[in-house]
């Protein structure tokens, strides 16, 4: 999947969520809740067989850099609450970390724990025998689920 599909669905996957809390819940709970349910976002979109980006290293880093900052800039709003941005920023912290956990344990740190993460959270990876999941239609899940994001946290 395009980074920019699970950053938008890590984070409207945090505010679902949210609404099944306790009321009493405070701040740093709901923000754990929002990062696990981005991380379950993440395996289910990469269980579709989908494109991937055929670009590598630092025109692969470039393209993530832009898809990351339209997306936050579709998504953060100066009008929600703080603790609702945070919220949010977890679910797409949760629904984008996995992928480059790989890249971290390969070219920074062998550090044995990081390598177990990538691997459990892309189990499924393409394992659903359905069509393919287009560049442009992953382009349209993540609108609407930008759209579901100001609807639903205005």
């Amino acid at each position: 999947m395009i980074a920019s599909a699970h950053l938008a669905y890590g984070a409207a996957c945090g505010i679902i969520v949210q609404k099944y809390l306790p009321v009493g819940f405070g701040k740093e709970s709901r923000c754990a809740v929002a990062l696990v349910a981005g991380l379950v976002s993440h395996m289910i979109l990469d269980a579709w067989p989908h494109w991937e980006y055929p670009q590598h290293g630092f025109e692969l880093l470039a393209i993530l850099l832009v898809e990351t900052s339209l997306v936050s800039i579709g998504i953060f709003s100066a009008k929600r609450s703080q603790t609702m941005n945070i919220v949010i920023f977890c679910g797409m912290v949760g629904g984008a970390v996995p992928d480059p956990s790989l890249v971290i344990w390969e070219k920074l740190f062998f550090w044995e724990p990081l390598l177990y993460f990538h691997f459990v959270t892309h189990i499924f990876h393409s394992s659903l025998p359905f069509f393919e999941i287009s560049w442009l239609f992953q382009m349209v899940l993540t609108v609407l689920a930008m759209v579901y994001i100001q609807w639903k946290s205005a």
